[in-house]
């Protein structure tokens, strides 16, 4: 009998081997939204009887993670390749659309109706500073460093593996992962325990590795079956408590940026956005927190925040925004991204009414900034000192004119006559060609500006000028030009052989 239990057993243990080996199988999920090399090393030196291979991008597929979820994948280890940019992994290629976005992350952990990520032991991210430990430099403060969102994104996640600073590029980074996987470290891979041989491999490519936080508070605000009017409340009491610029705005901010039309035509919503509009106690902070953030791009984006939760209608919104014009120009500091600013917030003289409430005074034209902020401010005179600017010999002054230029084009052929003319004057540095550059956004058709134009091609003597000069004839009306004879004298004059004059050149030959 002692014999007989002792065979029976090893039958029953033959048998069940099979089923062991097959619940020991580990399943590697890769998302390879820029190189594939670092996937293929994996695939090819991990056992195939130890390990099932599955990549989630879908190609073409936008809600790939989503299927993925719903095809019931479960990973074991996620390997991750693309550059890294704070909020999604993306691909250098031209061609590839896919990315892989961290609030599509969030919301595959947060929802509880997807296990995709709930088991993984192992996470490596093979992208520039994905587990970078200090904090981004925002507007509104310190946001979170990478280090901590990717312990937040996958909590309880043993070893993350990412880089401190820059990753090396695929091309590189797989024969580095062949090495490892020849010295014995395939043994390493779904361990749950991080690899010495390949931190110390890759150490001098600033990999390093990190280990999942606790359960992610913010995962109530990703999480798909909580309503919109939930989320509204919890993200109004956190705006609340928090300063009014900082991380809670952020939150909110993203929140009301993704809401559907559906969200925000549920009576629940719409019945918590209108409590949230009546709260004076939670308003009027707020509004003062906008009107001394230092940084004018947060007061545009704190005033249209308050405009979208109900705490400035349209009017009290303009009024801001031309407040903050009026601090702006007070303040003395303007430079080419307040003239953008300026000229982007006045469009179409969109602030005119409320910019003369705020007796905005256009302060004297001493420095090109201050011309071209008062030119986009509605100052007629300001303006021939900012169109000035653009034939200055400080290419600053050059950028200056520019930014104006993208809001304020010239459309007056008397005054893009003038501008032409001295511009062809200037001496040719790279100011001038910058200049030159900037007239060809102006999409130039009058027939006079485009010889004189020509004139200065032909006379000058730097290769860049003659280049900018053509891109202009590139971007205007082709059919307003004797196209053979400015053809002929782009070739006949052209100071060496360009590609990019050649491609004019056959333009103007085929038109």
């Amino acid at each position: 009998m002692h014999r007989a239990a002792a065979a029976w057993a090893c039958l029953l243990a033959l048998a069940a081997a099979p089923a062991l080996a097959e619940g020991t199988r580990q399943v590697v999920c890769t998302i390879t939204v820029n190189s594939a090399d670092e996937r293929d090393a994996f695939r090819r030196y991990l056992p195939a009887d130890q390990f099932d291979f599955v990549e989630l991008v879908e190609p073409g597929r936008p809600d790939w993670l989503a299927s993925s979820c719903r095809r019931g994948i479960q990973c074991d280890v996620l390997v991750v390749s693309g550059h890294f940019a704070g909020s999604e992994f993306y691909s250098s290629r031209p061609l590839t659309r896919e990315t892989l976005k961290v609030d599509e992350i969030e919301r595959v952990q947060c929802s509880g109706s997807c296990g995709l990520f709930a088991k993984v032991k192992e996470v490596y991210l093979f992208g520039c500073d994905s587990l970078k430990p200090e904090p981004a430099k925002l507007a509104t403060g310190e946001a979170e460093s990478n280090r901590e969102l990717m312990r937040r994104l996958f909590p309880a996640v043993p070893v993350i593996y990412g880089f401190s600073s820059l990753a090396p590029y695929g091309r590189v980074a797989g024969p580095m992962l062949e090495r490892f996987f020849e010295s014995g470290g395939a043994g390493a891979i779904g361990s749950a325990v991080a690899s010495e041989k390949l931190l110390k491999l890759f150490g001098p490519s600033s990999m390093t590795v990190a280990s999942g936080a606790a359960a992610d508070p913010l995962c109530r605000y990703h999480d798909d079956r909580i309503g919109a009017a939930q989320k509204l409340a919890w993200l109004a009491a956190d705006l609340a408590a928090d300063s009014p610029s900082g991380a809670a705005f952020e939150r909110m901010e993203k929140f009301l940026a993704g809401l559907a039309p559906s969200d925000r035509a549920d009576p629940a919503f719409v019945a918590a956005l209108a409590a949230l509009a009546e709260d004076a106690a939670a308003r009027e902070p707020y509004l003062a927190a906008l009107r001394a953030a230092a940084d004018p791009a947060l007061r545009v984006r704190m005033a249209a925040m308050a405009r979208d939760i109900g705490w400035l209608d349209e009017s009290g919104h303009r009024m801001e925004l031309a407040r903050t014009i009026h601090d702006m120009v007070a303040a003395g500091t303007i430079d080419f991204g307040e003239v953008d600013l300026i000229c982007a917030l006045n469009k179409d003289d969109a602030l005119e009414r409320e910019l003369r409430l705020f007796r905005v005074a256009t302060v004297a034209p001493a420095r090109a900034a201050h011309a071209a902020a008062g030119a986009c401010m509605g100052d007629g005179p300001s303006r021939a000192d900012a169109l000035a600017a653009l034939a200055s010999a400080d290419e600053h002054d050059v950028r200056i004119a520019q930014a104006f230029l993208r809001h304020r084009p010239i459309t007056d052929g008397a005054e893009l006559r003038t501008v032409i003319a001295e511009v062809a004057r200037m001496k040719a540095t790279a100011a001038q060609v910058r200049a030159i550059e900037t007239l060809a956004r102006q999409h130039v058709s009058d027939a006079q500006a485009l010889e004189s134009l020509a004139a200065l091609y032909s006379s000058a003597r730097s290769p860049q000028v003659q280049r900018a000069v053509a891109e202009v004839f590139l971007r205007s009306e082709l059919a307003r030009q004797d196209a053979r004879a400015l053809a002929a004298r782009l070739k006949r004059d052209r100071l060496r052989e360009d590609a990019f004059i050649d491609t004019v050149i056959t333009r103007l030959d085929a038109s």
